[in-house]
């Protein structure tokens, strides 16, 4: 709920693959001059990605799923860079639950979200039995 509407209703895994459609890259780097060319990189190999954080020695990308399948091709253009770059780690996940709810409440333009979903409920009455 927000403002007092119903913005979505679902299970964990229904709302991740409707609303998280985006893969998350964080990539954690050893020399923080080298960030300027591991930017430039990564929008070479995922033209889609948009910069969400930019820390002194950490990166974090929004990577379209168009982009990051086959995730085998991912990875290797991942291990790619980390070779190239000398990069400490990366980190390629799923949008989590708590960034879904985030990204539902900041965008305004979502406001027609709840005209989606099937609110209806189907009852059913339980019998009831002794038998164990």
């Amino acid at each position: 709920m927000v403002s007092g509407r119903l913005r979505c209703i679902g299970s964990i895994q229904h709302l991740k693959r409707k609303f998280g459609k985006d893969y998350i890259l964080e990539l954690k780097v050893k020399e923080p001059s080298q960030v300027p060319l591991i930017h430039t990189e990564i929008l070479n190999l995922f033209p889609q990605a948009a910069q969400q954080e930019r820390f002194s020695s950490l990166l974090t990308f929004k990577l379209p799923i168009a982009d990051v399948y086959p995730l085998s091709q991912a990875f290797y253009k991942l291990e790619t860079v980390k070779h190239n770059f000398n990069l400490e780690e990366y980190s390629l996940s799923q949008c989590t639950l708590e960034k879904v709810f985030l990204e539902l409440f900041s965008r305004p333009e979502l406001g027609n979200v709840d005209e989606e979903v099937d609110t209806t409920m189907r009852w059913k009455l339980l019998s009831y039995s002794d038998e164990p």
